[in-house]
Order: structure tokens, then sequence, then C-alpha cells
């Protein structure tokens, strides 16, 4: 019980600081000093160019997970099929973003993007966030799947299912919660 308030402080703690700090009544990064102010929030709020900002950032975060939603499940699902060391190695490339630092991805993705024409562009920021929650939707979607009982595809395939409707139909209905789980991550 102590093990868990102190696992429960940890992770909200930080969320409680963010949240007085923007609620602070100086014009620079502290606790409220005086009182509480939402001073900040009218100017976010009343701003077009943030709320351009905040619309801009809420329509490359949908599309991201959406395309490492869509990818990592394929991945995951297609390395659970494989049943052999391939598989493994396919799991162990897609969590390469967890292992290369950030700063050596961007300098990576500048390299690639430029011949590309996807510098400072919606698709290349999605993309190259993609890239980075690609691991998260690996591992649960992984994990669903490893709870599953591969005599269900089986089955489906003996009844007269082909691979695709099997993969539709069987496997990512009982993948899903790892797909969900992933997405949200």
């Amino acid at each position: 019980a102590a093990l868990r308030l102190c696992l429960l402080v940890f992770v909200l703690a930080p969320v409680v600081v963010v949240i007085l700090v923007s609620v602070t009544d100086q014009a620079f990064v502290s606790l409220p000093k005086h009182r509480i102010s939402f001073q900040h929030y009218a100017v976010l709020f009343g701003s077009d160019r943030w709320m351009d900002a905040a619309f801009r950032s809420l329509l490359v975060a949908l599309s991201a997970t959406a395309l490492a939603t869509i990818v990592g499940a394929l991945c995951a699902i297609g390395a659970w099929q494989v049943r052999s060391r391939l598989g493994a190695v396919i799991r162990a490339a897609m969590l390469l973003p967890l292992i290369v630092p950030v700063v050596v991805q961007a300098l990576g993705l500048y390299r690639l993007y430029i011949p590309l024409g996807l510098m400072d562009t919606f698709t290349g920021i999605s993309i190259a966030q993609a890239v980075l929650g690609l691991p998260y939707i690996v591992i649960a979607t992984s994990a669903a799947l490893s709870q599953v009982d591969r005599r269900i595809e089986q089955a489906a395939r003996s009844l007269g299912a082909g691979p695709l409707e099997t993969t539709l139909r069987v496997i990512v209905p009982a993948a899903s919660p790892g797909i969900v789980s992933g997405a949200l991550i």
C-alpha cells in the first residue's frame, strides 16, 4: 500500500506542479506568489496564433498516432505470424527508436527529408512523430498477441478463411486491447 502511494505521488506530482505553474500570477514560470490567475489561459485562448498552433499540434498528434498504430499493429501481427527468428528480429528492429538517441534520429530524418522535400511539412512532422511512437504500439500489440492461442488462427483457416480474412476477423480483434492501449500511449 505504501509503495502504491509513493508511486502515485511520483506520477501525479509533476502534473500538480504544471497545473500550479499554469495559474501563476507572475509573468514568468513560477508558482503563484499572491493569488491564482488565469491570465496565461486568457492569452492562449485569445490569440489566433496560439490557437492555430494548438490545432496544428492536435492534427499532427492524431495523424502520427493513426500512422504509428496502423504500421505498428501490422508489424506486430506480421512478426507474430512469422513464428521464426525473423519475427523476433523484426520486433527488435521496431524498438530501435527507443534505443537510438532522438538527436541522432533527427539528424537522420533531416538528411532524408531534404531530398524528399519533407522539411517543415505536416507530412514530415507526422512521420517523425509516428516513428517515435511506433515502438509503443509494437510492444503493446505483441504483448496482447502473446496471450492469443495460435489454434484460433488455424481453426479459421481450416474453416475456409483466407489469410487476410483470418487476420482481420480473428487476429486483429484478439489483439485490439494491445492496439488500443499502444495508441493511447
